[in-house]
């Protein structure tokens, strides 16, 4: 259960970042990296089609946000199986092929002195103990940085002006950047921006 992690309480029950910005002035903001986990760091993608393509066919790389619908699934259908999976599925996936080279520049980021942050979307209890599992296994010296968040519109409440938020979906990037804060679009095949 959760008592065999500790930290684990301040994932899934995270201080209200409204209520942070109330009390702090911006002069307080130290600078901050957010740094998306699906698609960045994490391999989601290639893990859900292992597990729900079920063509036969070659997997291909996708090349929009609504690949589901390629393999005959809704955006309802899509989010069921999201909410049937294991922690134990979460906690296993593969990173991503840049991720060695993203936590050696997180790692690098930190000792220059930026606040970094892996700020990440969960939407069942079972992602947030599969997501905080894989970081515990991958990048140990972030658990304590891992903040989620029960929907991905929740990102931009961390946006200040010294705030950079580094994510695959245009969305939370647009939001971020709306909310005050400066944002990059992490490059993948899905967002146009691919390489």
């Amino acid at each position: 259960g959760l008592l065999a992690y500790p930290s684990m309480l301040r994932v899934l029950f995270p201080k209200s970042s409204k209520n942070r910005r109330q009390n702090m002035s911006n002069a307080e903001y130290k600078a901050a990296i957010y740094m998306d986990m699906d698609g960045c760091l994490v391999d989601f993608l290639g893990g859900w089609l292992a597990s729900y393509s079920n063509s036969g066919e070659p997997i291909r790389q996708p090349t929009r946000w609504d690949f589901y619908k390629e393999l005959g699934y809704t955006a309802e259908g899509f989010d069921n199986t999201l909410n049937q999976l294991t922690s134990h599925w979460w906690a296993t996936l593969e990173p991503t092929t840049a991720f060695d080279r993203l936590y050696e520049q997180l790692k690098e980021l930190r000792e220059l002195g930026y606040v970094v942050h892996i700020l990440s979307h969960a939407v069942t209890p079972e992602a947030k103990l599969g997501k905080y599992e894989w970081v515990q296994r991958n990048m140990p010296d972030f658990l304590e940085s891992l903040i989620m968040v029960n929907d991905a519109f929740h990102k931009s409440d961390y946006a200040h002006k010294r705030a950079i938020l580094i994510d695959d979906n245009e969305d939370n990037v647009t939001r971020f950047r709306y909310a005050g804060g400066e944002a990059m679009l992490f490059g993948q095949p899905w967002n146009n921006y691919g390489y």
